[in-house]
C-alpha cells in the first residue's frame, strides 16, 4: 500500500489491486452491518485511489454515522476524481446542516483535490447562499493560487452579511499576486474599521501582503485597535512597506499607551523591519537616518535591545557601530 505514495509505482500497484480482487473484495464489504468493517473498507479503497468504486463510495455518505462519512470524505478527496468532488459536493449540504462532519475536516478534504477544484467549487459557491457552504469554499480557495477567477469570487463577498464570510473573502484576497491580477485594493479598506474584529485582522494582513501603500495610514489606525491580535497584525503588516511605514511607527511611538508602544516594539523586533532601521543609521538619507535612529532609541528605551546588541556583536560596519553605542548609552544614562 506504502507504493501508492510513489509516482513512478502508483499505475502498476493499482492495476494490480485489481487483478489480485482486492478492489472487490473490500467493495463487498461495504455493505456489512458491522460499521468499523464498513469503515475500513472505505479506507482500504481510498487509499488504493480506486476511481471505480467512486460511485460505491458516495453511497456511504448518505449513512447518518459521523465516524463512516469522516473516512468517506478522506478517501474520496485521495481518489481525487471529477465524480469523487461532485460526490461530495452533491452531499455537502446535508452533511453541514446535520453536522454529520466537522466543517474543518470538510476543508481540509476539499482542499486535497487541488487547483483542479478550483472552477467547480467557485460555481458550487455561486449556486448556494449558505454561510457555511460559502465559509467553507472561501477556505478551501485561501489555500490555493488566487487566480482572476477566485479573485473576482472573493472580491464578490466581502461586503457579505456574516462576518465570517468578509474575513474568509479577505484571506483569499491576502494571497493575490497583484503584479499578474488586478483589482480594486481599495474596496479593501471600508473594513478594517469593521465592527468584527476578525474581519478587521484579515483586512489589515490583506492590505500587508499585498503591500498596498495607500493603506498605511488607515492600518496605523489599527495599532491602537481594542483587540490585540488587531494590533499585533497592523504592526507587523505596516513592517512589509520598509522605509514608507516609518512615520506612521514613529507617530503611535510617541503616544503615551505604554502597551500599544511595547506592542509594536515587539513587532518590530521579531521582523526584519528593525534590521532595516539599523541599516538606516548609515543612510545618505539624513531625515531617514534620524526617524529610524528615534524608533531605536524609544525601543531600547523599552527594553527591546536585542536586535541592538546582536548587530554589535556579528558586524563590522564600525559607523553603525558607533550610532548603536551611543543609542545604548544615551539609555544607560536616562
Amino acid at each position: 500500500m506504502d507504493l501508492m505514495n510513489e509516482d513512478r509505482y502508483r499505475d502498476e500497484v493499482r492495476t494490480l489491486f485489481y487483478k489480485l480482487g482486492y478492489v472487490d473484495f473490500y467493495e463487498k464489504k461495504l455493505k456489512s452491518r458491522n460499521i468499523i468493517i464498513r469503515a475500513s473498507a472505505v479506507d482500504k479503497l481510498g487509499k488504493m485511489l480506486s476511481e471505480p468504486s467512486v460511485g460505491k463510495l458516495i453511497e456511504m455518505l448518505k449513512t447518518k454515522n459521523t465516524e463512516t462519512i469522516a473516512v468517506t470524505v478522506r478517501a474520496l478527496s485521495k481518489i481525487k476524481s471529477t465524480e469523487a468532488l461532485k460526490g461530495i459536493l452533491d452531499h455537502l449540504p446535508t452533511l453541514l446542516h446535520e453536522s454529520l462532519i466537522a466543517q474543518k475536516a470538510m476543508n481540509t478534504s476539499l482542499t486535497s483535490f487541488g487547483a483542479s477544484a478550483v472552477p467547480p467549487l467557485i460555481e458550487y459557491g455561486r449556486k448556494h447562499s449558505d454561510p457555511r457552504i460559502l465559509s467553507s469554499i472561501l477556505e478551501v480557495l485561501s489555500n490555493t493560487s488566487a487566480d482572476s477567477a477566485v479573485c473576482l469570487f472573493a472580491v464578490e463577498h466581502i461586503k457579505h452579511s456574516d462576518a465570517e464570510i468578509r474575513a474568509k473573502a479577505l484571506k483569499v484576497l491576502g494571497n493575490v499576486d497583484t503584479e499578474s491580477i488586478a483589482f480594486e485594493q481599495n474596496l479593501v479598506l471600508p473594513l478594517l474599521e469593521d465592527p468584527v474584529w476578525f474581519v478587521r485582522l484579515q483586512a489589515v494582513r490583506a492590505l500587508g501582503n499585498l503591500h498596498y501603500r495607500k493603506a498605511i495610514d488607515f492600518m496605523g489606525g489599527l495599532l491602537l485597535d481594542q483587540n490585540w491580535q488587531v494590533r499585533d497584525a497592523a504592526a507587523t503588516a505596516l513592517t512589509k512597506f520598509g522605509n514608507d511605514s516609518i512615520d506612521i511607527f514613529l507617530k503611535f511611538l510617541k503616544y503615551r499607551d505604554l502597551y500599544a508602544k511595547e506592542s509594536i516594539c515587539e513587532e518590530i523586533e521579531k521582523t526584519n523591519f528593525s534590521s532595516m532601521l539599523i541599516e538606516n543609521l548609515a543612510s545618505e538619507n539624513r531625515e531617514i537616518q534620524a526617524k529610524s535612529r528615534e524608533i531605536l532609541h524609544v525601543m531600547h528605551s523599552l527594553h527591546f535591545s536585542t536586535p541592538l546588541r546582536e548587530y554589535l556583536k556579528r558586524s563590522k560596519n564600525e559607523a553603525i557601530g558607533q550610532e548603536i553605542r551611543l543609542l545604548i548609552n544615551e539609555g544607560s544614562e536616562a
